[in-house]
């Protein structure tokens, strides 16, 4: 173990291993932490196969839909009707002429509240929500729903995907 090479005393509670004592425990601790590594890799590998199955079969992988839906018992993605009539109205300014910061002007002069403003609402998650900016509008939002092939009717899953089960952010 490296920790007592460096002065560094180490201490794992879970598997019973204190490098300041003596004895054989510490020289099973590089094995333990190989099987500890497979078994990480191992669920991995499962959780991927079963997120892998669930999106092949038409289900959404994701428990978050998109501005404009809702998730039912079934986990299916149905209309919220709260925020649909906004997507529509963005479509329907977008179809009349008007480019993303007009129509962002547009819905801020509504004060109509933003996603980020509808979720945090929701669920209490400040993710996207900002304060003081509930019904303001930024250009980006309009374009993201815009370009959006979800808003066509149709289930995107797998857009991203982690290289490995270490990497934090896909």
């Amino acid at each position: 173990m490296l920790f007592p090479q460096k002065g560094v005393r180490f201490i794992a509670v879970n598997d019973n291993v204190d490098s300041a004592s003596e004895g054989m425990d510490n020289d099973f601790t590089p094995l333990r932490n190989l099987f500890n590594e497979w078994l990480v890799r191992d669920t991995s590998k499962k959780i991927k196969a079963v997120k892998k199955s669930k999106g092949m079969s038409g289900k959404p992988v994701t428990s978050k839909p998109v501005y404009g839906y809702v998730m039912d018992e079934d986990e299916n993605f149905i209309i919220d009707e709260e925020a649909a009539p906004v997507v529509q109205q963005i479509y329907q300014l977008c179809l009349a002429g008007n480019g993303p910061t007009k129509i962002a002007r547009m819905l801020t002069e509504q004060q109509i509240p933003t996603p980020g403003t509808l979720e945090y609402q929701r669920t209490g998650s400040t993710r996207r929500y900002h304060p003081g900016y509930e019904c303001k509008w930024a250009t980006n939002t309009v374009v993201h729903i815009l370009e959006n092939r979800e808003y066509t009717g149709c289930l995107v899953n797998f857009k991203t995907e982690k290289p490995s089960y270490k990497v934090k952010h896909s």
